[in-house]
């Protein structure tokens, strides 16, 4: 019985230097993360005519540099009877975060809807994008960038195809959150 007792208070007198050891993580003591979200603007070209682009970006952001989230856009107006709509994953990464002026670059991996007065089709869409990034505020980021939306699948709306639907766009970007 003494033998018990003996080493269950060994064992309460070490649990605290125990206890107290540094632990180990798979990010380091360096990981932090954070989110943004971000309303957008885009002018592209839409069926041969200018158009405009509203939308809006959500994501977890990893040591300011990784980013994973949502992001989706939508015609402001349509063009003709041609209405859009597309969105998805988007994966970011950024360079030199902690620098005043700095690029960015995302690629947004959508899914849309196109209706073409009572014709709807549906299109998957890929939508690099290269930005030049300004630290505005710590929780405040402004992006000035161009993009090119490269779109597969449309067949299913009269006088349409996919290079109707895809094409080059300039866009301002402002994401608010915590980096």
């Amino acid at each position: 019985m003494k033998k018990y007792l003996i080493i269950l208070i060994v064992f309460i007198v070490a649990l605290p230097a125990l206890l107290n050891a540094e632990e180990k993580t798979l990010f380091g003591d360096d990981f932090k993360s954070g989110f943004y979200g971000a309303p957008a603007v885009k002018i592209t070209s839409v069926n041969s005519e200018i158009a405009v682009l509203l939308g809006g970006h959500g994501a977890w952001i990893v040591n300011k540099t990784f980013s994973l989230g949502m992001g989706g856009y939508w015609l402001a107006e349509d063009v003709g009877n041609l209405s859009m709509t597309y969105g998805g994953l988007e994966l970011g990464y950024v360079l030199f975060p902690d620098r005043l002026l700095h690029p960015a670059f995302t690629a947004l991996l959508a899914t849309g809807n196109a209706s073409l007065g009572s014709s709807n089709d549906v299109f998957f869409a890929i939508e690099p994008n290269v930005n030049l990034e300004v630290n505005v505020t710590t929780w405040f980021k402004a992006n000035i960038g161009i993009s090119y939306r490269f779109v597969l699948g449309v067949d299913g709306l009269t006088g349409i195809n996919n290079r109707d639907l895809g094409g080059p766009a300039v866009g301002i970007i402002l994401k608010f959150g915590f980096f």
